[in-house]
């Protein structure tokens, strides 16, 4: 899912679909969001491992992400969105040449009558023109999940990906796709663990993942 931005506020607000566009102005208007851009690894690091246990699928360690910040140095940033001081929504994000590209995030999901995710993702749309960035890269999701529905909701057509498998000792590429039915019961297990010890045993799980 990937895009040209418009030159202007005005232009990014009118290619969000109308719905969406109603949400963004919904969470200004009915909740008053506010948008920080402060460096809080602690706090997208606590939304994205909720957000991840929901989903019962392991999370990567916070050091992980740690990491990444250093190495990118001036070239990773934030931004959150909060109600009344009460953090709503998070995403790390990269800027990469003309192009930014938001690869983490998390949501409390306490607060989604808010419109926190729109609201967060516009107000990123219009951070990335400000710093002459020309391109919004939502990554990928497949297609019929909730992910995919919010990117296509955000105004974003999908671009099929063409993935090549080379698997020396099977006949079949394994199919490890969340929607393998196989996985339920591991997913739906997970999904009920206390976040600490998602957290905990999570990273030792995540690294041994394709």
């Amino acid at each position: 899912f990937i895009r040209e931005l418009a030159e202007d506020d005005e232009g990014i607000l009118k290619a969000v679909p109308r719905k969406s566009r109603a949400s963004i102005r919904n969470g200004y208007k009915k909740f008053n969001l506010s948008v920080r851009h402060d460096m809080d690894l602690d706090l997208m690091y606590r939304l994205y491992s909720i957000n991840k246990r929901n989903l019962g699928s392991p999370v990567y360690p916070k050091r992980f992400f740690e990491h990444l910040v250093y190495e990118f140095g001036e070239e990773a940033g934030m931004l959150s969105v909060y109600w009344e001081d009460k953090p709503v929504s998070s995403v790390l994000y990269f800027w990469f040449g003309d192009t930014v590209v938001p690869y983490f995030s998390g949501a409390d999901k306490r607060y989604y009558r808010t419109n926190g995710n729109n609201v967060m993702y516009y107000e990123l749309m219009k951070h990335a023109v400000r710093r002459g960035k020309r391109v919004f890269d939502f990554g990928r999701s497949r297609i019929g999940t909730g992910a995919a529905d919010f990117k296509e909701n955000m105004g974003f057509e999908p671009k099929p990906l063409h993935y090549y498998f080379y698997s020396p000792r099977e006949t079949e590429v394994p199919d490890i796709s969340p929607s393998n039915s196989s996985f339920s019961l591991a997913i739906e297990l997970w999904s009920r663990l206390p976040v600490p010890i998602a957290n905990l045993i999570g990273p030792q799980i995540v690294k041994l993942i394709p």
